[in-house]
């Protein structure tokens, strides 16, 4: 009996366990669920708001296009994406507050495979959350957008791209989130530094009349980001693909930054 535990003990803790671990600790906070609903809730009652303001506009001089609404479930992308991002931060500098980052790396002292499977298990997390709630956003505007005949199937051209947009920016976000919650090991000031990328420093980008800057915002992870969530883009503008992949490497550049810190420093 004593080999045997021995033996199992040698093995050590692998990926799919240290998977396992963090998707288990993941789901029994509270915060997580929390923070989940709050984001279905907000990402679906803004795009309710939106096919209404559709509702109310039809046939006036003012009308909102019947394109434009067929984005309707993914119109709360620019809040969702805050609270997605901030719940990324949370979960690292949480850990470092309460010491369980510790655990955790004592574990696996190789600490890049714990690294990696928090990564994935967010990056699910966070996928599953905005394909869902594009979904029910869309299923939402439906009847109020009915009654004025301006309701589309989900199979119309461009809508289930979009809800796949949603889910992958929102994946990206959480994981700048997570990266950034590594480099700071601090919950506070992970979250201000993320909410600062996403959302002020665009704003400041554009009130600076520099061409020079003006050349820069459409590099920004969360302009470049929403044009994945673009039915169609202006010539001027990255295609959803671009975009994509420029919030891909925002998310890749920090995660890597990230393992560096984690690796040559003690936690």
């Amino acid at each position: 009996m004593s080999h045997a535990v021995t033996a199992k003990d040698a093995k050590g803790v692998n990926f799919a366990r240290l998977v396992r671990s963090e998707y288990i600790k993941l789901r029994t906070l509270r915060s997580t669920w929390v923070l989940l609903i709050v984001t279905v809730v907000i990402l679906v009652g803004i795009s309710a708001l939106f096919a209404f303001a559709g509702h109310q506009s039809a046939g006036s001089k003012g009308a909102i296009p019947e394109s434009t609404l067929h984005t309707a479930p993914v119109t709360g992308l620019t809040f969702g994406q805050l609270i997605v991002a901030s719940f990324g931060a949370v979960m690292i500098g949480g850990e470092y507050a309460s010491g369980m980052i510790r655990s955790t790396m004592t574990a696996a002292p190789k600490r890049l495979s714990a690294l990696l499977a928090k990564v994935l298990v967010l990056a699910v997390t966070a996928l599953v959350l905005g394909i869902v709630a594009g979904v029910a956003g869309w299923a939402v505007a439906q009847p109020i957008l009915a009654s004025k005949n301006l309701d589309f199937a989900f199979t119309t051209d461009g809508v289930p791209g979009i809800i796949a947009g949603l889910g992958l920016y929102l994946m990206c976000a959480a994981l700048m989130g997570m990266a950034i919650g590594f480099l700071l090991r601090n919950s506070a000031g992970a979250i201000v530094t993320t909410l600062a990328l996403l959302l002020i420093v665009p704003i400041i980008f554009q009130l600076i009349p520099l061409d020079a800057i003006n050349n820069m915002s459409p590099y920004l992870p969360s302009q470049a980001g929403q044009e994945m969530t673009q039915i169609s883009t202006s010539g001027d503008k990255f295609n959803q693909w671009q975009g994509g992949l420029i919030m891909g490497a925002w998310a890749f550049v920090l995660l890597v930054a990230a393992s560096i810190r984690l690796k040559s420093s003690d936690v």
